[in-house]
């Protein structure tokens, strides 16, 4: 197997996890607090871990597996949602910040377009190529 498709093989978490165990599953990089999930350690090699999730009420259940990096806490319930609910007051204030910046982002994207909209129009109706658009 080439070097390039190989599986990556990550640290191990300082917490041995085991079949049983309660978790607060979390993607790096990808989700934030509010999307964070407690699930149930159903199984783990140590690089890998399969939890076991429920819907809303309790209603079906979903099984995932994610990298033990994924594992932001373990413990009681009380615990992995007091620590999903300190993360999220820790970082709201960046999230707004965030928000913001993408908000004006998203603006000044708009500006943009619409100018280039105006020379575009402003380029067809000065064209003296033969190539005018008829507005009717």
């Amino acid at each position: 197997m080439t070097a390039s498709r190989k599986r990556s093989r990550k640290a191990k978490p300082a917490v041995a996890l085991m079949p049983g165990d309660l978790v607060l599953i979390g993607t790096f990089g990808v989700s934030l607090p509010g999307d964070w999930f407690l699930a149930k350690v159903e199984w783990t090699d140590g690089v890998d871990v399969l939890v076991e999730q429920y819907g809303l009420s309790g209603a079906d259940r979903f099984h995932h597996l994610h990298s033990v990096e994924a594992v932001r806490a373990v413990g009681d319930h009380d615990f992995l949602r007091e620590a999903k609910e300190r993360a999220r007051v820790e970082v709201k204030e960046l999230q707004e910040e965030v928000s913001r910046a993408e908000s004006a982002l998203g603006a000044a994207r708009a500006a943009v377009w619409r100018r280039l909209d105006e020379i575009g129009v402003a380029g067809i109706q000065r064209s003296g190529s033969g190539g005018e658009v008829d507005p009717a």
